[in-house]
């Protein structure tokens, strides 16, 4: 799923308590928050990683709003 030494793909669709995340087109992780007292309509997006050795980059980052 994931290339080595290579860029990757990460698609994460958020709507509504779902989460989707897609790496290269495959389907990688679903959840569902069901934590209604600590679930947020708004906020800001974190993106890390805490891999050991992990040498981490990112481009073309694109927000799109769904319907």
């Amino acid at each position: 799923m994931f290339k080595n030494h290579e860029w990757n793909t990460m698609e994460i669709i958020a709507k509504g308590p779902k989460f989707v995340h897609k790496v290269n087109g495959v389907m990688f992780a679903t959840v569902v928050d069901q934590d209604k007292k600590m679930s947020r309509k708004k906020g800001f997006i974190a993106l890390q990683d805490h891999g050991k050795g992990c040498i981490v980059a990112f481009r073309n980052i694109r927000l799109k709003k769904l319907k």
